[in-house]
C-alpha cells in the first residue's frame, strides 16, 4: 500500500508530522479546481499565518528507554512549560481514534514536539516545529531532550 492511499505515515515522515506529504495528499483534488499546484498553496498559508520552522532531531536512548517513551502517558508527562509557553496539551494517543501513538507530543501556542522512539535505533526521535523563529525551535528541541529524559532517565 502506498502512503498516499494509507492513513498510516511511516516513521521517516514523522507520523505525527509530515506536513508536506499532508498537504499534498489534502491538496491534490483542489489543485485542478483552484488552478493552483500544492507549492503555492502552501505560499499562501505562509502569507497568511507566517513561516514555521521545523526540524527532526535523535538522541541516544537504551532499549529501556525506549520502552518507557513508548508507554508514556500525557496525563503523568509533567510538562508545563514548553519554550516560555504554557504547555496547552500532552498527547499520547491520537485524537482521532484514541490509540496510542507510542511515544508523547506536547503543544503550545507557538510550538510543538513529539517523541517517538526509533524502532531500528538506540534513539529516540524529536520532531519538532515553532511557530516564531529557528531560535524558538531550538528552545523547543532542548526543552524536549529534558522533559523526556527526567521521565525515562538520561
Amino acid at each position: 500500500m502506498s502512503i498516499w492511499k494509507s492513513t498510516r505515515l511511516p516513521a521517516a515522515c514523522g507520523a505525527c508530522t509530515c506536513p508536506v506529504v499532508w498537504t499534498v495528499r489534502t491538496t491534490a483534488p483542489f489543485s485542478a479546481r483552484a488552478g493552483k499546484d500544492p507549492g503555492q498553496l502552501y505560499d499562501a498559508l505562509v502569507n497568511e499565518f507566517g513561516p514555521s520552522f521545523y526540524e527532526r532531531i535523535d538522541a541516544p536512548a537504551s532499549a529501556e528507554q525506549k520502552k518507557k517513551l513508548a508507554k508514556l502517558d500525557g496525563d503523568g508527562f509533567e510538562a508545563k512549560d514548553l519554550a516560555g509557553d504554557p504547555v496547552t496539551a500532552k498527547l499520547s494517543k491520537a485524537p482521532g481514534n484514541n490509540e496510542p501513538i507510542g511515544g508523547i507530543k506536547v503543544i503550545s501556542r507557538n510550538g510543538w514536539f513529539a517523541a517517538r522512539p526509533s524502532g531500528t535505533e538506540d534513539v529516540y526521535k524529536i520532531y519538532a516545529e515553532s511557530f516564531v523563529s529557528e531560535d524558538h525551535l531550538r528552545r523547543i528541541q532542548k526543552d524536549a531532550q529534558t522533559l523526556v529524559g527526567s521521565v525515562i532517565g538520561g
